[in-house]
């Protein structure tokens, strides 16, 4: 458990995912994965995916409540979570034949998790093996956040005929290049 000081004074942070489903969404990923290399036009893996789907969302559920969920770090991890949970949806939904853009679910779960996850990671890691305390986040560091969700939603926009432009820049703006 840490404790938060300064500004965001609130009760200890928990996080306690349910003993039974604690490893649920990594077991039905690697499941999904697996039956996708075997059998990959089979409607098996597609609804293993979905199962990935509901163990990644129920993760969620179960996510900081209150005030911690508001700070940057937090809200990146779950964001990266819930599109995971979105990009398994939708990966499964067009293997079960839904006319959807077979691109959009690995690229929610590429830019979208996997960004987020990485954004989130690099600013407490980047933190700590500096010696900073996590309440110390300056303002590059909350931008850098917002411009790296913005470019996974944006991301998937064009598979939808939206904004197929703006991605590129969102994506450039928080390196600097």
């Amino acid at each position: 458990m840490a404790k938060q000081e300064g500004w965001l004074r609130c009760k200890p942070l928990v996080y306690r995912p349910h003993p039974g489903r604690r490893h649920a969404a990594a077991a039905m990923t690697v499941l999904y994965m697996a039956s996708a290399l075997v059998v990959p036009d089979s409607g098996v893996s597609a609804w293993l995916v979905l199962a990935a789907d509901a163990a990644v969302l129920d993760r969620l559920a179960e996510w900081f409540i209150g005030q911690p969920a508001f700070k940057t770090e937090v809200a990146m991890l779950a964001l990266g979570n819930a599109f995971a949970g979105a990009g398994f949806l939708v990966l499964g939904a067009t293997r079960l034949g839904l006319d959807l853009p077979p691109v959009a679910g690995p690229h929610m779960l590429s830019v979208g998790a996997l960004g987020c996850a990485v954004m989130a990671v690099l600013i407490i890691a980047g933190l700590r093996h500096t010696g900073r305390d996590l309440l110390d986040l300056r303002w590059q560091a909350h931008g850098a956040a917002l411009l790296m969700a913005a470019a996974a939603f944006v991301r998937v926009l064009p598979e939808i005929a939206f904004a197929s432009g703006l991605a590129p820049l969102l994506w450039s703006l928080p390196t600097g290049r």
